[in-house]
């Protein structure tokens, strides 16, 4: 008589989503460009006015989610220069949160 590994799929389970449960892979080095360290932004998460900018004139700040970190960083707007597109997404989803001032 032959037996073959045969189980429900109940019986199954997902595989962990964590290889190394307990253990944290290190983040991703910055990029350098033009010999300045940056880093990616992978998404938007919110914006706001900051009334405490220079000279008592409201900065504009982003929650910011950098690639291969698990928590979001609050920045003023111009650390996100490099990522106009991801900005330019996120204004898109939202149009009601504060943006940068249009130009005339």
């Amino acid at each position: 008589m032959k037996i073959y590994p045969v189980f429900h799929t109940n019986l199954l389970r997902p595989a962990a989503t964590n290889p190394l449960p307990g253990q944290n892979p290190d983040p991703p080095p910055p990029i350098e460009v033009e010999g300045v360290e940056e880093w990616e932004v992978e998404d938007i998460l919110d914006s706001r006015w900051d009334r405490r900018g220079r000279g008592g004139r409201p900065r504009l700040k982003y929650i910011v989610k950098w690639a291969g970190y698990t928590d979001p960083t609050e920045v003023p707007a111009d650390y996100v220069d490099n990522a106009a597109e991801v900005v330019a997404n996120f204004h898109r989803r939202y149009p009601d949160k504060p943006g940068p001032q249009k130009r005339a």
